[in-house]
């Protein structure tokens, strides 16, 4: 008898657009999307907070931002602002906790967009904002496999931060899954097979569904829309069941 894998597909950059977080909420209702990672510091999170709200059985983590809307990054170069740069990814967190304490839940985990917190100071401030609210994990992007090829510049990428947050991988702050970044394409169905084949018993796979929209400072919502078409496909579930995959949040870990 095949052993059941638990995997947790988290969607990043909820609340970055708004065609991305309707892509997100379709995947959570018809999909096996079960947690996402919020982005609180756009112009129109009142929108976002709404959402929110009339979705409380999605769960919920941060995704901090420092490069998206914001001049904050800079400051990392001079030490006198970096209590401002703790006082920001404060702030972020701070407002979805409120959103999330109107429907009874709490923040399930934290992460960085574009995986900013390999910087060591920024990591530093995020085990901070875990321990002021008392999040239960740290979201460490170690990939142990990828669908990318060598040329690609993700590929890079792996090898690049996979060094940094391999000696992170056994705190025990972190969470001790495998991590898969995965961005939309014409074939995702041959990569989703590859991922799921190759996942442990505890997998990550972090996608990044959208509906369609043209904004052009989206440079993957091309992607975003294949991600978002196959996730809510038969074709995706009949590939969860080849494989006996269980869909679960980074809040199922702690009772599993």
């Amino acid at each position: 008898m095949r052993m059941t894998k638990h995997i947790i597909f988290n969607a990043d950059d909820f609340g970055l657009h708004p065609s991305i977080t309707r892509g997100i909420i379709d995947c959570f209702n018809n999909g096996p999307v079960k947690n996402t990672s919020v982005i609180t510091s756009q112009p129109d999170w009142s929108a976002t907070e709404k959402i929110i709200s009339q979705n409380p059985d999605l769960d919920y983590g941060i995704h901090l931002n420092l490069s998206i809307g914001s001049s904050n990054f800079k400051r990392l170069l001079f030490p006198k602002y970096h209590q401002s740069l703790y006082h920001e990814l404060f702030n972020q967190t701070k407002r979805l906790q409120l959103a999330l304490s109107q429907i009874g839940k709490s923040i399930t985990h934290l992460d960085f967009h574009q995986h900013l917190f390999f910087i060591p100071l920024l990591f530093k401030l995020c085990l901070q904002i875990k321990d002021e609210f008392n999040i239960p994990w740290i979201r460490i992007p170690y990939q142990k496999h990828t669908i990318y090829p060598l040329w690609h510049k993700n590929y890079f990428k792996k090898l690049f931060l996979n060094p940094w947050f391999k000696t992170k991988k056994n705190n025990p702050l972190s969470l001790k899954v495998n991590s898969f970044d995965s961005i939309g394409c014409p074939t995702l169905h041959h990569h989703y097979n590859r991922l799921l084949n190759a996942s442990d018993t505890y997998t990550e796979i972090v996608v990044h569904p959208g509906q369609p929209h043209t904004d052009q400072s989206d440079p993957i919502r091309k992607q975003r829309e294949y991600e978002w078409q196959f996730l809510t496909s038969d074709a995706c579930q009949s590939l969860l069941n080849k494989h006996t995959i269980s869909s679960i949040s980074f809040s199922d870990i702690l009772t599993l």
